[in-house]
């Protein structure tokens, strides 16, 4: 698996509850990366955390936009 470039951004899984957030990069393969900027994941990009359960699906609110990620797929989300 390629990585992107080393960032002092924390995994999205980390962040609180309730917690609005920075994306900062995301470190997966181009075709995950592909599509999570599809759905408007690009750096920059304000998110909250509404919802996550341990190892199960984070609730995240992206533009306004509710939608849900795998842990492992948010764990590859780093913020600040």
């Amino acid at each position: 698996m390629r990585l992107l470039e080393h960032t002092s951004g924390m995994p999205l899984v980390l962040a609180n509850v309730g917690d609005t957030v920075t994306l900062e990069s995301i470190r997966a393969e181009e075709n995950v990366k592909s599509k999570l900027t599809a759905m408007g994941f690009c750096p920059g990009v304000q998110i909250r955390l509404a919802g996550r359960s341990h190892h199960g699906p984070c609730i995240l609110i992206v533009k306004g936009v509710r939608l849900a990620l795998d842990w492992e797929t948010a764990y590859r989300i780093l913020v600040r």
